[in-house]
């Protein structure tokens, strides 16, 4: 099931619930007695923004070119880890996420390194970042995002580097504005 499908029908439950609970503040009296504007304005409310929610986050999942949760570094570092990503629309700017995940409290900073060459071997992006813990009820690694283009045709070759250990989990996300058929992975 979809983020955006899960968006909508938590919104039409907590619609159907407040409802609900507007039919019980009118005491639950025989069908034919109950006033239905309110409860269904409600409803329908509920579910209008559940449509937008909807709307919006199948946009944002539309424009996905490539995702991926890939193996971290492990107990060893600097670990390199290269992804192969097509290019649908040369000349776009995509957007890039690379963010490392861990399920645990983390106190240090993670170090990543970012490489992006096109198929000509041209250097679209090299980036290093130091990633701080942000908490908030977890305190875990910032991402780094960045953006590149590609103005020729074929695939880029991405390569980040982990130069910490122990982050077991990378997660990587392209985004193509121009795309529109784009799938998440489950679970975003």
């Amino acid at each position: 099931m979809s983020t955006s499908t899960i968006l909508f029908l938590s919104a039409a439950g907590c619609g159907a619930l407040f409802a609900f609970c507007d039919l019980l503040r009118q005491g639950l009296p025989p069908l034919r007695k109950v006033r239905w504007t309110q409860p269904l304005v409600i409803f329908a409310c509920c579910c209008a923004f559940g449509g937008l929610a909807f709307l919006i986050d199948s946009d944002s999942a539309g424009e996905t070119l490539y995702e991926i949760e890939a193996e971290g570094s492990g107990t060893q570092a600097p670990v390199a880890i290269q992804f192969d990503i097509p290019v649908e629309h040369p000349g776009v700017e995509h957007s890039l996420l690379v963010a490392p995940e861990t399920g645990e409290n983390v106190d240090r900073p993670a170090e990543l390194q970012v490489h992006i060459t096109d198929a000509a071997g041209q250097v679209l992006l090299d980036r290093t970042e130091t990633l701080e813990p942000r908490c908030d009820d977890l305190c875990e690694w910032d991402a780094i995002y960045a953006s590149y283009t590609q103005t020729g045709p074929g695939g880029v070759t991405m390569v980040v580097t982990i130069n910490t250990p122990d982050v077991p989990v990378l997660h990587v996300h392209v985004g193509d504005p121009e795309k529109t058929d784009g799938h998440r992975i489950p679970g975003y």
